[in-house]
């Protein structure tokens, strides 16, 4: 099953009311089909209510790099996320855009290559003490999780300098 597919599934399961995607270009394939890009001229109002992708391919964590290599950050897209919040609630309402936002599958991607099982075992169901003496993989930074439930370091450093700029920003 493709992941244009997998999402369709996930969506109808869960009452997902639209897909909203960050960044880079690892999120592309698949996605292209579903949900049109934020920017994309083409975009209709109506659009935004199956959801957008804010992605950018080459995108990083950092501004710096991102103003060097002319792509939208992830700070960029976030900017580009509220105002697509402001959009929502004229086509569907106030409290509509803030449902449609609320039960939105949000997808996060940046430079991962494997973002559905962990580094570590099987990478489905070991955690902590049940890893001793498994296997780990070769390069853990293209992994969102380090074992079944915890995050790698690149994935706690993505979370934490979000946080970070969102507490300064709201200051």
């Amino acid at each position: 099953m493709g992941s244009a597919q997998k999402l369709r599934v996930v969506a109808s399961e869960y009452n997902v009311t639209c897909i909203l995607v960050f960044g880079d270009s690892s999120v592309d394939p698949g996605y292209k089909n579903i949900i049109k890009a934020y920017l994309d001229r083409d975009l209709k109002e109506e659009d935004l209510l199956h959801g957008v992708s804010f992605a950018s391919g080459g995108s990083g964590y950092d501004d710096f790099t991102a103003n060097i290599t002319n792509v939208i950050s992830l700070g960029k897209q976030l900017e580009y996320f509220k105002e697509y919040k402001v959009r929502i609630e004229k086509v569907a309402g106030k409290e509509g855009g803030h449902k449609i936002v609320e039960d939105a599958l949000f997808i996060l991607s940046m430079g991962f290559t494997e973002t559905e099982k962990g580094c570590c075992g099987s990478g489905t169901t070991e955690f902590g003490m049940t890893l001793k003496g498994l296997n780990t993989c070769q390069d853990h930074s293209k992994y969102i999780y380090w074992d079944a439930v915890h995050f790698t370091e690149n994935m706690y450093y993505i979370i934490a300098d979000e946080a970070v700029k969102s507490i300064i920003t709201s200051l």
